[in-house]
């Protein structure tokens, strides 16, 4: 029998019920995440470059391997067809180090563009440099060090065992036609600490940011696309369908709930 080695299916998992409610009803929501681009930080000429940019995060991890990435993210999930993922711009990620091939190939197209005598001036060579700062974003370390719930675990994690397919809406180009009013492709870890601030009345900038993400750039899908709905206990699934009454129609949610599984099934059968 033939090992599978990655999925046919793009999971994305949650640690809350709630969240996968809302996907289920509006699809999926860009929202800024906090990234680390050392790699390429000659851009910055910092010491680190750690930005933030607005994605949805995927896998293609099967499930008889998913166990610690559950652990990891969250123990609710929904997995989509991957030709879903494909047809919607998902793409998997570059896995990268500062010495690799990949990271010096983008260093020299970018030092070549910003160098050009008509950067900044030419319109075709700007929007060329763009396109490469916007491949950076589908980059992620080998291993590092993992942000999670606002802040850095102790220990080094091997990013290329994640699997890590990601959406990221192209920002730049809606700008020019000024449909964004706030977001911007990535900001700084400073600015984005700024803007995960409370204020007095509980309001945080990040979220109209991400409000604004999503509103522009949706990320949809079909409900025949579902091919797993993955909860933590027994008991939720009907709670889960009662919510989708107002969403669906019968046939669907009959459809729906054929494909749902719960986190004891996956860690006890697969």
């Amino acid at each position: 029998m033939k090992e599978v080695i990655s999925s046919n299916s793009l999971f994305h998992f949650t640690r809350n019920a709630k969240f996968l409610k809302n996907i289920l009803r509006d699809g999926f929501r860009p929202n800024y995440c906090l990234e680390n681009f050392d790699a390429f930080k000659f851009i910055s000429g910092e010491d680190t470059l750690e930005m933030a940019v607005p994605m949805v995060c995927f896998c293609d991890i099967p499930l008889s391997k998913v166990k610690s990435h559950m652990n990891m993210y969250g123990h609710y999930g929904i997995g989509l067809s991957k030709l879903w993922g494909i047809q919607s711009g998902i793409s998997p990620l570059f896995y990268i180090s500062q010495e690799s091939a990949t990271t010096n190939s983008i260093y020299l197209t970018l030092a070549y563009l910003k160098n050009h005598p008509r950067f900044g001036q030419d319109e075709a060579l700007d929007r060329q440099y763009d396109r490469m700062l916007r491949l950076i974003r589908f980059t992620k370390p080998y291993q590092g060090k993992f942000f999670r719930k606002g802040r850095y675990l102790n220990s080094p994690v091997t990013f290329y065992n994640e699997r890590e397919w990601r959406y990221i809406p192209d920002i730049s180009e809606r700008s020019k036609a000024k449909l964004v009013q706030l977001a911007k492709p990535w900001i700084d870890k400073e600015t984005y600490f700024n803007l995960r601030k409370a204020d007095a009345t509980g309001n945080r900038e990040i979220d109209a940011w991400n409000e604004e993400v999503k509103t522009i750039f949706p990320l949809k899908f079909d409900v025949k696309a579902i091919k797993y709905i993955i909860l933590k206990k027994d008991y939720e699934i009907p709670p889960l369908l009662r919510t989708l009454k107002d969403i669906y129609k019968d046939e669907e949610i009959a459809l729906i709930a054929s494909k749902i599984l719960t986190q004891q099934q996956i860690f006890e059968d697969f």
